[in-house]
C-alpha cells in the first residue's frame, strides 16, 4: 500500500467521514496548511525517541487533497518497515523521517523531522592557501580544553550508567553538558583540519540544541527515557562500529592529507572529498552519542 504514515501516540480522531473512514482536514490556502501542519508534525517528535521501540498509534495520509484517512489505530513496534512517500525504508533512527502532503491547489508541501543527532558543517569550500599549514597549530589551545572536558565527559558517563540503571534517566544537567563537550570537540576537529576559516569560540554552553555562532552545527534529541538495561552491553555492542570507525578513518584521513595538497595550491577542497570527511565526523558523533548512553537506538554502519 503506496501511503505515508504519520506516528501518534495521544491524539484522538474524531468525526470519521465517510464509509472508509476518511477525515477532511481542511480547505485552508496552501501556506497556512503547512504551518499548521508543520507545527503538529514538529511538537509530536520534538522529544521522541524515533528508532526507540516504544508503542505508537498508525495513522495513514492517503496523499489527496488534504484529506487524511484513518485506516486503523492498533499497536506497532517502530522496528518495522515503513511506508513513506511512497517507498519503504529502514527507520533507523539515524535519517530524517520524511513527510509528504498535498493540499487544495496542489502545493507541495514536503518536509523533514530533523534526525536524532545531527552535523553539519556550513561553510564555504574556498579556504585560503596557508590556512592548512597553520590551523592546526593555532587550535592548540582548543585541544588542550577539549583533553580536559574529555576526562570529565568519561566521569559522567559513568555516573550516567548507574543513573540509567535505577531511574531510566540521565540528569538534564549531565545531558547537556556531554553534547557540549560533543559539539565542542568537534568545532575544534574541524577547525584544526582547515574545513573552515572561522576560529572557533571558547563557547561552553550547555545545550542539547545548537546555540549558533559557528559554521560547524551539532544537536543531539535526548529521549525522555532510556532501557535500563542497555548501558551493560552498549560497550560490548558497539564493538562493530569502533572497526567501521578505523576503516572510514583511514580512508578520511587520506582525503585530509590530499587536500592539504589540493587547497595550497587551489585554495579550494575537493567537493567531494570534503563531503566524505563531513560524514565520517556525522557517522563518529552518532556512535560516541551512542556509547556515551545518550540515546539507544544502534547506529547505522551507513555514512549519511
Amino acid at each position: 500500500m503506496n501511503r505515508g504514515i504519520l506516528f501518534e501516540r495521544s491524539t484522538e480522531v474524531s468525526d470519521r467521514v465517510g464509509e472508509n473512514g476518511r477525515l477532511l482536514i481542511g480547505r485552508a490556502e496552501c501556506l497556512l496548511d503547512r504551518q499548521k501542519r508543520a507545527a503538529r508534525v514538529r511538537e509530536q517528535f520534538q522529544h521522541r525517541p524515533f528508532a526507540q521501540p516504544w508503542l505508537g498509534e498508525l495513522l495513514l495520509f492517503d496523499g489527496t487533497d488534504g484529506v487524511l484517512e484513518h485506516v486503523h489505530r492498533r499497536r506497532e513496534r517502530l522496528s518495522r518497515r515503513l511506508c513513506i512517500d511512497s517507498r519503504h525504508r529502514l527507520h533507523c533512527g539515524a535519517q530524517p523521517l520524511a513527510l509528504r502532503f498535498r493540499s487544495q491547489g496542489g502545493c507541495d508541501m514536503s518536509m523533514a523531522v530533523p534526525a536524532p543527532v545531527e552535523l553539519e558543517v556550513d561553510a564555504p569550500e574556498q579556504v585560503t592557501n596557508w590556512r592548512p599549514l597553520v590551523q592546526w597549530f593555532l587550535a592548540i589551545p582548543h585541544h588542550v580544553i577539549v583533553y580536559v572536558l574529555q576526562g570529565v565527559s568519561g566521569v559522567l558517563t559513568l555516573v550516567s550508567f548507574f543513573a540509567i540503571l535505577f531511574t531510566q534517566k540521565i540528569p538534564p544537567g549531565i545531558v547537556n553538558f556531554q553534547i557540549m563537550y560533543l559539539r565542542y570537540r568537534t568545532r575544534v576537529f574541524a577547525y584544526a583540519g582547515f574545513m573552515h576559516e572561522q576560529y572557533p569560540k571558547f563557547d561552553f554552553t550547555p545545550s542539547a540544541a545548537e546555540p549558533g555562532g559557528d559554521p560547524v552545527r551539532v544537536s543531539v534529541q535526548p529521549p525522555d527515557t532510556l532501557n535500563r538495561w542497555l548501558p551493560l552491553v552498549k560497550w560490548f555492542l558497539a564493538i562493530p562500529h569502533y572497526v567501521m570507525i578505523v576503516i572510514y578513518g583511514i580512508a578520511a584521513f587520506v582525503l585530509w592529507i590530499v587536500n592539504v595538497f589540493i587547497v595550497l595550491f587551489t585554495g579550494k577542497w575537493n567537493p567531494q572529498h570534503r563531503a566524505f570527511i563531513v560524514k565520517f565526523l556525522r557517522y563518529g558523533l552518532r556512535v560516541e552519542v551512542y556509547v556515551k548512553l545518550l540515546r539507544d537506538e544502534y547506529p547505522s554502519f551507513s555514512l549519511t
